[in-house]
């Protein structure tokens, strides 16, 4: 395993972005799935 070290700002946005992403892309899959199960 590499060698740990303190993540810098870009690395923490980076991440971030990438978290809100798939959240986001999850959570509109779920509305779009509820949306067509409700008819």
């Amino acid at each position: 395993m590499a060698a740990r070290r303190r993540p810098g700002r870009r690395e923490i946005l980076w991440f971030l972005g990438l978290w809100a992403a798939g959240v986001g892309t999850v959570a509109v899959a779920g509305l779009l799935i509820r949306a067509m199960l409700a008819g």
